[in-house]
């Protein structure tokens, strides 16, 4: 049953990063006459031939505030309306789906449809998965996810329990809360978890595909990644940032660290200069200007200098170089974009984008640029 089990996480996951990999294609960008224009996979969509008031790009959909104030998402090579912009209150464009507000009422539009989670809310937060609520009505906190909506149980300081700071953490795919019943409790892909029992000296966070815990009576600093627990450590960290399935830090004898695929890996010696973690990205440098990325469970020298300009989303990491050109490190390999001066330039999932002198916009991807 355990080998079954975890054959099916396993699968999950696979299934889960190859589908979001397919899917982490699109961009879009007002052109210099104002048109819309969304990039998808290769190829280039007009949505819209007036300026657009607010954009939201996420990994399968672009949703918009239109020119006459709807609220529309270009979805699966298809643009439709969703409603009326006038009325939305509060909007949250995560990744995986958009949330919005009207009135009380809340919805989410995941898959391309419109969903009403509550007809009256004062509470909710978003991330790139979840939508976490209170709902007034049955006077119960609910988390969305996958297309589902399940109850939590009883929450701890009651109503406004998770919305405090202190009793909730929501990840890109991990819920991580304290119940009524004094457990940390954790919910991830539908299924709910108790990782610890709660006391005040609790500090927990919460990413994606993982969260971290540290329970001072047990003086253990554990990960639960992909449904499973690991103790990482028996003393606090000095610092960590959480990323993809992973979690990079730094321990109490300032070892730089990596957690990724149930394995602890050292990354430098020393605690490093300086380290950002983006989604399955480590971009982190030494005290000599050593410039290094870990990706797919590899560390690799980069640069002997640390650029200025270094820009990260999913599995591409972007950066001007010192003559000037603009590379990429996509799924471990490097190489340069372009030579000519960059006036700007961004990641959005898999794709960089990136200006040459005031208005022409060019796009690399999978290879090629376009």
């Amino acid at each position: 049953m355990k080998k079954t089990f975890t054959f099916l996480i396993a699968w999950l996951c696979v299934y889960s990063l190859v589908m979001t990999t397919h899917a982490q294609n699109l961009y879009a960008y007002q052109a210099y006459n104002n048109n819309l224009i969304i990039f998808d996979n290769g190829n280039f969509v007009t949505a819209e031939t007036l300026p657009v008031l607010k954009k939201f790009i996420g990994f399968d959909y672009v949703a918009y505030i239109s020119n006459n104030n709807l609220l529309k998402m270009y979805w699966r090579k298809q643009t439709n309306e969703i409603n009326e912009a006038a009325f939305i209150t509060r909007s949250e464009g995560k990744r995986g789906l958009f949330a919005y507000q009207m009135d009380k009422q809340l919805k989410v539009v995941y898959n391309g449809k419109d969903i009403t989670l509550t007809t009256f809310c004062n509470n909710w937060n978003a991330s790139d998965s979840l939508v976490l609520f209170y709902d007034d009505v049955r006077n119960m906190h609910f988390v969305f996810y996958n297309g589902d909506v399940f109850a939590l149980d009883d929450v701890l300081q009651g109503k406004t329990g998770l919305f405090n700071g202190s009793n909730c953490s929501i990840g890109g795919n991990i819920l991580c809360y304290v119940n009524s019943f004094n457990k940390l409790r954790a919910q991830y892909n539908g299924v709910f978890y108790n990782l610890s029992d709660y006391n005040r000296f609790l500090a927990f966070e919460a990413g994606n595909n993982i969260c971290v815990y540290l329970n001072e009576n047990s003086n253990a600093w554990t990960a639960f990644c992909n449904g499973y627990t690991n103790v990482l450590d028996q003393f606090e960290p000095q610092s960590y940032q959480l990323g993809n399935g992973m979690v990079a830090y730094v321990d109490n004898l300032q070892n730089f660290k990596v957690f990724y695929n149930d394995t602890i890996i050292r990354l430098l010696p020393v605690q490093p200069a300086g380290y950002q973690v983006t989604d399955s990205l480590i971009s982190f440098s030494d005290n000599v200007n050593n410039w290094y990325v870990f990706y797919n469970g590899r560390m690799q020298k980069l640069e002997n200098y640390i650029p200025t300009q270094i820009k990260m989303s999913n599995a591409t990491l972007c950066y001007i170089d010192n003559v000037g050109a603009l590379r990429v490190f996509i799924r471990g390999k490097s190489q340069v974009i372009t030579t000519e001066q960059v006036r700007q330039f961004e990641v959005t999932n898999n794709v960089v984008s990136y200006t040459l002198g005031n208005s022409d916009v060019r796009i690399y991807w999978d290879g090629n640029k376009y």
